[in-house]
């Protein structure tokens, strides 16, 4: 528990800076986003997490925000025993779960944004 509250710590703390390196927030917010770096739904999170241009590589504070969320959401339910995931697994692996399942999953993306991680890694990481 420690280190999920050292973890939300340190992205409080960190995301701001990032978010003022990263002109992408400006430029990419065309809409401006509704998720503006919070997660109430599914949809903020899809929102969010997709708005990195893969040719420009803008918005990279955005992708690294989510993997660190969705990260710290993981380790809270696999020590809570919900999910058991492996000890080698990347943050990235993780973020593709979470982002393949919102994908294949977009009726259910209006459900609150924990509910939806936990859905995608429950299903990709089973308790055994």
């Amino acid at each position: 528990m420690r280190n999920f509250l050292l973890l939300v710590s340190l992205i409080a703390v960190t995301v701001p800076t990032l978010a003022q390196k990263d002109r992408s927030i400006a430029e990419l917010a065309d809409p401006p986003s509704a998720a503006s770096w919070t997660f109430n739904s599914g949809d903020d999170l899809w929102t969010l997490c997709n708005t990195v241009d893969p040719k420009t590589g803008m918005g990279r504070a955005y992708r690294g925000f989510c993997m660190g969320y969705i990260k710290g959401i993981a380790q809270v339910l696999d020590h809570q025993e919900h999910i058991r995931t492996p000890h080698d697994l990347t943050n990235g692996q993780l973020y593709d779960a979470v982002m393949a399942w919102l994908s294949n999953h977009p009726e259910q993306r209006h459900l609150a944004a924990l509910d939806v991680i936990y859905l995608a890694l429950h299903e990709r990481f089973p308790k055994q």
